[in-house]
């Protein structure tokens, strides 16, 4: 079971005792009188946002987000007589009729979260360690000292059990930087099997203020790649008409990147790039060949939804919900996403022969 879903099944499990109270008899008749239960709804809604928070916006923490608020509501009046110790008269048959139907709508969702649940990694020998970073792609970026430093980068960083026993430098150093629609976590699985290979693979996740993208909203790393998913199943000539604009944010994201990775000694280094990502990587290159050793294309197409090679990210394990409700329902396609290719397997030999030069 992967952490995400946890956090689900704890939240519908918070609502259930608060939809069935108006039908539990002799419990009924006491909560009708001080309704302890009605507490429940306010805790529920907290681990939705604390969930978004922890794992971006997704559509599954965003249908759980809007039926707790629901749920919240309903219960608002009843809440408030708890807060100021007011007694409340027994459930009215509106409330009751209501909570059923919410109880109903609850049974669906969770069908729906178990069917469509993302896949639990597999037994991986690789380890990873985040460092978080504030400042800007003008400024440069700092290891984050304080609690009040605003983060705006994320590097994760991945190695094989067997670098305890190897001096790190000589593992060969792969750069990723995510495309817009997903992040590090999209790609998890891969990188930590390309890290079990023998590579340090490192990933970055950038938010700074001075590369936007939507709007300062809408760019934050709770919302941005659900965001830019849903532009482009809802307006996909917005990415045509910013081509350019958002090429030229990941040259400097990765520019940013190769900044950091110098100022480590973790340089010269591999490029695996995708989708937007794909252009900056290359130019990169051209201004510093001595530090950009070689580029993996892992997917040209700018598209975080089917192609004929998945990619990096890899949202049919992530997200399945989310490709289901883009139209990718059909069974063929849905057959050829679960038996895509081991992109990490793809890298491995790609950089195998450049190793071997």
């Amino acid at each position: 079971m992967t952490d995400i879903l946890f956090s689900h099944l704890l939240i519908i499990f918070l609502c259930l005792p608060v939809l069935l109270r108006p039908f539990a008899g002799t419990l009924a008749q006491y909560q009708s009188r001080r309704d302890t239960f009605s507490i429940i709804p306010l805790i529920a809604l907290g681990v939705c946002i604390l969930s978004i928070i922890a794992f971006s916006l997704e559509l599954s923490n965003l249908i759980l987000l809007l039926f707790c608020l629901i749920v919240f509501l309903l219960n608002l009046n009843r809440f408030i007589s708890f807060c100021t110790q007011m007694q409340r008269d027994y459930f009215t048959v509106f409330f009751k009729i209501f909570s059923l139907l919410l109880f109903v709508i609850l049974l669906l969702i969770t069908v729906l979260l178990l069917v469509f649940r993302p896949s639990p990694l597999p037994a991986i020998k690789a380890e990873q360690q985040k460092t978080l970073y504030y400042g800007s792609s003008s400024r440069g970026f700092f290891t984050r000292k304080t609690f009040f430093d605003p983060i705006t980068a994320i590097k994760t960083e991945y190695m094989p059990e067997s670098s305890l026993l190897t001096p790190e430098n000589k593992l060969p150093t792969v750069l990723y930087i995510p495309d817009l629609f997903t992040n590090t976590s999209d790609a998890l699985e891969q990188l930590l099997l390309l890290s079990e290979q023998g590579y340090r693979v490192i990933s970055f996740d950038f938010y700074p203020s001075d590369i936007t993208y939507i709007n300062p909203l809408w760019d934050t790393a709770v919302f941005r790649s659900f965001a830019q998913r849903v532009l482009l199943i809802n307006n996909p000539s917005f990415f045509d008409e910013n081509l350019t604009r958002f090429q030229d944010n990941k040259e400097r994201e990765i520019f940013a990147a190769l900044s950091i990775l110098q100022s480590e000694n973790l340089t010269p280094f591999y490029i695996i790039a995708e989708g937007f990502a794909v252009e900056g990587a290359k130019r990169i290159q051209n201004r510093f060949p001595q530090s950009v050793k070689g580029i993996f294309i892992a997917k040209e197409k700018i598209t975080p939804f089917y192609s004929e090679q998945s990619g990096m990210a890899q949202l049919n394990k992530t997200k399945p919900l989310e490709l289901f409700t883009a139209g990718l329902g059909n069974k063929e396609i849905r057959e050829t996403l679960y038996t895509a290719d081991n992109t990490a397997q793809r890298v491995h030999e790609f950089l195998s022969v450049l190793e071997d030069k």
